[in-house]
């Protein structure tokens, strides 16, 4: 098997991180007081509710974390304790967006300060989260995992995405690309 579901963790990771690009653009621009597309933030929620949750960390917390603690090796290494506990972080983050959001909408003058600490709480999480990933979960997965557990995961992480929306890697991919060009050219 040449490309592993790790690798398609990791590729994800990749796409998120262009979103977390335009999201340090953001802070930037609200802190230095000036204002921002609403449609890029409500772009920016919406990638990270559907893409980074539902098909990530879905994947992770439905498909590959189980099969871990069934195997019951090497867990100690990589406690999924800890990445859960990340993963709902994230979320409440993400949650706490949304509501800024909309009270950004509707010119709430705080909602300014709580989307740069919800932005800056989303790089700050992600970073170390990528980090644990990708230098211990997914080495210590490509080495527990055999073949045929690797391809059970491939399937799996096939339906997740099947329940969220046939082509939802893509859109969300794409989106990612809009999102990163339109804080570009802000």
């Amino acid at each position: 098997m040449d490309r592993k579901p790790t690798d398609v963790l990791a590729e994800e990771h990749r796409i998120i991180e262009k979103v977390l690009k335009s999201v340090a653009i953001l802070i930037k621009k609200l802190e230095s007081g000036n204002d921002v597309d609403l449609a890029e933030l409500k772009n920016i929620t919406e990638f990270m509710t559907v893409f980074g949750d539902k098909c990530h960390q879905g994947k992770e917390e439905t498909e590959l974390f189980p099969l871990l603690q069934m195997k019951e090796t090497s867990i100690k290494e990589c406690p999924l304790a800890i990445l859960i506990n990340e993963h709902d972080k994230l979320r409440m983050l993400v949650r706490n967006l949304s509501t800024a959001v909309i009270s950004y909408e509707h010119k709430d003058i705080s909602a300014r300060k709580t989307l740069v600490t919800c932005f800056r709480g989303l790089l700050d999480v992600y970073s170390d989260h990528f980090w644990k990933e990708e230098n211990v979960l997914f080495p210590m997965t490509n080495k527990i995992l055999n073949d045929d557990e690797q391809e059970y995961l491939e399937k799996r992480f096939a339906a997740v995405e099947k329940e969220i929306g046939a082509d939802t890697h893509y859109r969300y991919k794409e989106l990612a690309d809009v999102i990163e060009e339109k804080t570009i050219e802000l």
